[in-house]
């Protein structure tokens, strides 16, 4: 089971990050809920077919487990291994929003008209 492993098989970019952080704070409020990629679509507002991709990511790298069937669910049992490496991710990721959102401020003070 590895968060990590699941990261390394998604595109690096700042959106992806974002739909995993998202998906990871739901199923960890919701532990052994099990939830489809429509539910997960109608709790976090992303798009079911990205949303599906990280899922099925996820259930492969065994952050998740699944239950086959016509849709597929996915639930989080809350691994304490798990649950440190998706606590240090969500920290990671919140980190680098703030500081993005700290240089556009900063650029715009500089650079304002006013």
């Amino acid at each position: 089971m590895s968060l990590a492993r699941a990261l390394s098989r998604l595109p690096e970019d700042g959106g992806h990050e974002m739909i995993v952080r998202d998906i990871l704070m739901l199923f960890s409020k919701h532990q052994r809920e099990w939830m489809t990629a429509d539910d997960v679509w109608c709790r976090t507002g992303h798009a079911s077919a990205a949303a599906e991709r990280i899922l099925e990511t996820l259930r492969e790298s065994y952050v998740f487990n699944s239950r086959v069937g016509e849709p597929t669910e996915y639930a989080f049992t809350g691994d304490i291994a798990l649950v440190v490496e998706i606590d240090s991710f969500v920290k990671r990721i919140r980190a680098h929003r703030d500081h993005m959102q700290s240089n556009v401020a900063k650029f715009r003070e500089r650079y304002s008209p006013n």
